[in-house]
């Protein structure tokens, strides 16, 4: 009870992160907010998240904070350029925003006809940038300094929702996939993958996909799967366009895959907590670490030497893979 009479309720728990809450208005006073997303990334220059409207660049050495950016709107999604110093964030808005991370000034808006605006993915050499519409299942293609897209995609996941897209390193090949609530065949969803020259879609997997990520050199395509046996994931041949493993293990939605830059392991989270490790040449699991929160995002430092999380409730945690993998 405070002196205005005003009550406020503190929570503590077990993931070291306490709340204050109005209990009068129900209104979250101090503390992460629970039921914000948070979204990491990371290049040579720092470690940018995002969690509510605030998004914070960090110097990944000292941990000590380069950056902030408060917008008037929640940022569900990031991505940061892996040439150069540019940073999409994306919210329930139909506008994305490119900001540059050195001068910390808004470079532009990319409009967008509905939002949400989710899974802004950048090309590798960072000229094209790649964006999902959840609401009406349109794919965008930006190049960059171009004000208008260079290519959207109607139904790009074959009438299922977009969850997630990869952008492979070439550059040349967009992976899009997502469920299909309303199906009465079985199926749980589609992975489409479209060739962005030819404008044509090529390949696609049924499956129930919740997220998606190429390895480095473009060979294997993660795909992080939920259907109604569970959850898995897939690590697919992208020139042979098969399934080489289906990795068990996990027992809620997989938020996010990654590989290291190396290409030697692939990295899933999960809603249910656990980090895992998979070795991709074998599929045998080398990693199964719990959390005290969900994990929502994962991204590996440019040398492959840290792994960083971005946890359910809004902290981030910096890992590193050689210790992970002796532990």
């Amino acid at each position: 009870e405070l002196a205005d009479g005003q009550s406020q309720l503190l929570l503590a728990g077990a993931d070291r992160v306490v709340h204050i809450w109005d209990v009068t208005t129900g209104r979250l006073v101090a503390g992460p907010n629970p039921n914000a997303k948070n979204s990491v990334c990371v290049t040579e220059t720092g470690l940018f998240n995002c969690s509510g409207s605030t998004v914070q660049m960090w110097d990944v050495e000292t941990g000590q904070r380069l950056w902030q950016v408060q917008d008037q709107e929640p940022i569900l999604r990031l991505a940061a350029s892996p040439v150069g110093s540019l940073l999409a964030t994306s919210g329930n808005s139909p506008r994305l925003k490119i900001w540059n991370t050195t001068t910390h000034e808004l470079v532009t808006t990319l409009e967008h006809t509905r939002g949400p605006i989710g899974s802004p993915t950048f090309s590798q050499d960072g000229q094209l940038l790649a964006t999902a519409s959840i609401s009406d299942g349109l794919v965008w293609v930006w190049k960059m300094g171009h004000p208008e897209a260079i290519l959207v995609i109607p139904e790009a996941a074959d009438n299922s929702t977009l969850e997630a897209i990869a952008l492979h390193p070439s550059g040349r090949y967009l992976a899009v996939g997502g469920f299909d609530w309303l199906s009465t065949s079985g199926g749980d969803g589609a992975l489409c993958i479209w060739d962005l020259e030819t404008r044509d879609k090529f390949a696609t997997l049924e499956a129930g996909v919740t997220s998606l990520a190429f390895d480095r050199q473009g060979r294997y395509l993660a795909v992080g799967t939920e259907s109604r046996s569970g959850q898995t994931v897939l690590v697919w041949d992208f020139d042979k366009q098969e399934t080489v493993f289906e990795l068990p293990g996990h027992h809620d939605r997989v938020n996010a895959v990654t590989f290291s830059p190396d290409g030697s392991w692939l990295v899933s989270a999960s809603d249910d907590c656990t980090l895992r490790i998979w070795n991709v040449l074998t599929g045998r699991l080398a990693v199964a670490r719990q959390f005290d929160a969900a994990l929502q995002a994962i991204a590996f430092s440019p040398d492959g030497r840290y792994l960083y999380t971005g946890n359910g409730n809004t902290t981030c945690f910096r890992l590193e893979l050689k210790k992970l993998l002796e532990d």
